[in-house]
């Protein structure tokens, strides 16, 4: 599958069959192996609302979470992503237009749809230093609690470590191949698209 730049695609969180989350991205650059699509402030998407973050995990267990459209409000996003790699790599940029920081997002590999591409979130992230030397594990509490309650196995919550563990190995040995995507921010990040018909079709 190959994407031109301007494309408008839809990135979809799929876990046990339905769609959990669905953002619509449009296509910055998809040459090599790497998809690079931005996410816009006030970009309206499908996902999970809780009371708060906090309490996603224990509201999710007694079924109380909702889902609907909701709005991406804060922070612009150039999101990096590989066939066939266990995770995404995701650059922020302020209103301001300054680079905030990498964030790695631990998942499953894409998998191609005719409207974009469906991945699993795997719960633990990392968050790297805007330099690249520094890094913090995010959500491990998170992936512990998911894991008790049968979302995922303790075997799958080992591999995502080992997952983030190797990115991590990238960048300690300066092998972090979408270093050069902080000088390639967009110029202007256009007008949020919105999702497509039949977006919510498995």
């Amino acid at each position: 599958m190959l994407w031109k730049p301007g494309d408008v695609i839809v990135e979809r969180g799929v876990f046990f069959g339905s769609v959990f989350i669905a953002r619509p991205m449009r296509v910055v650059a998809h040459a090599g192996d790497v998809l690079a699509t931005s996410l816009t402030v006030g970009t309206e998407y499908y996902g999970l609302s809780a009371t708060s973050r906090e309490a996603v995990i224990d509201e999710f267990a007694r079924g109380e979470v909702t889902w609907g459209m909701k709005t991406w409000d804060t922070h612009n996003v150039l999101i990096l992503a590989r066939e066939g790699d266990p995770y995404s790599v995701q650059a922020f940029w302020n209103e301001e237009g300054r680079f905030v920081g990498w964030y790695i997002n631990l998942q499953d590999e894409l998998r191609w749809t005719d409207i974009g591409y469906d991945t699993r979130d795997h719960a633990l992230d990392l968050i790297l230093g805007e330099d690249l030397a520094s890094f913090i594990w995010k959500d491990e509490d998170e992936l512990a609690s998911l894991i008790e309650l049968g979302v995922f196995t303790a075997d799958e919550g080992t591999q995502f470590r080992r997952d983030g563990e190797a990115v991590l190995e990238l960048m300690h040995r300066g092998a972090s191949w979408w270093a050069p995507w902080r000088d390639r921010a967009p110029d202007d990040w256009g007008l949020a698209p919105e999702l497509p018909h039949g977006w919510d079709v498995t």
